[in-house]
């Protein structure tokens, strides 16, 4: 079955150094490729459309200290020839347990319908920032629509219609937690990714701030500008571009978050 993948790193704005719900989401879709299947592609948005509504399904492991509640929108242009299809999904993440959340992941998925299947992956980080995901506290998850047309097979459109597919299935999965306290629940697979994305970041601010002590205000601002796969420092390299002085909002904005790094030692425990 075909899938499309969006992958959302945030942490408070910013995945693994900012502040959460300031920034939208950054999104990257792709399909998993046959040997003669290409990807789809956008297309234009049209006033000529059906939605259909799937309520999520909560499918986390027993004791999940979060509750997701919410619910994904189909899209598509015809429902007999769809050419034209998109995801939307909101919904409602709630600590549900008696103690602050540093880190979290939640995996939303479909199976079935008449479209490739979503596989959109939301994750929050609180290490870089003043922010906690506090008891009895709600996170909104809202993943827009992107509009896509169908794969394309030796060439050709693949066949999409709402009435020749079996039903489809929305669910949602809380797959890791870590407490401010350092403790954690579920899944040590995405432990282990998100922890490590978490320590890369930790690695490039450092990095960041040595550049500025040991070689100055021009190679800080010469490493600035090469690529990262931190998206968040584009989202704060900007803000800093409008500030009337780049190097030193961003060197303030770097060590502010090495900071509350350093308050939230405790989560680097084993």
């Amino acid at each position: 079955m075909l899938r499309q993948s969006s992958t959302n790193r945030v942490d408070s704005g910013f995945w693994a150094c900012g502040q959460m719900s300031k920034f939208h989401p950054i999104l990257s879709v792709l399909f998993l490729f046959c040997p003669s299947l290409t990807s789809a592609q956008f297309c234009q948005d049209s006033s000529d459309h059906q939605q259909f509504r799937y309520e999520f399904a909560d499918t986390s492991r027993r004791r999940s200290p979060i509750r997701v509640v919410g619910h994904l929108q189909l899209e598509v242009n015809s429902p007999q020839n769809i050419d034209c299809y998109s995801h939307e999904v909101e919904a409602s993440i709630a600590n549900e347990s008696k103690k602050p959340i540093a880190l979290f992941s939640v995996r939303f998925e479909t199976e079935g319908g008449p479209v490739p299947g979503l596989d959109y992956f939301y994750q929050e980080d609180s290490f870089f920032t003043e922010d906690t995901f506090v008891p009895g506290a709600s996170r909104i998850v809202h993943l827009r629509p992107l509009r896509m047309k169908p794969p394309l097979i030796n060439g050709v459109p693949l066949t999409l219609s709402v009435d020749s597919s079996a039903p489809l299935k929305a669910t949602a999965r809380v797959e890791f937690v870590q407490f401010l306290d350092g403790s954690k629940w579920g899944d040590l697979e995405a432990e282990s990714e998100m922890l490590q994305h978490r320590s890369d970041a930790l690695r490039y601010l450092k990095g960041l701030e040595r550049i500025y002590s040991g070689q100055g205000e021009e190679a800080f601002e010469e490493a600035l500008s090469q690529p990262t796969n931190f998206p968040c420092m584009d989202q704060l390299k900007s803000t800093c571009q409008q500030s009337g002085n780049y190097a030193e909002c961003t060197l303030q904005a770097v060590r502010r978050k090495l900071r509350w790094a350093a308050d939230h030692h405790m989560l680097t425990r084993p």
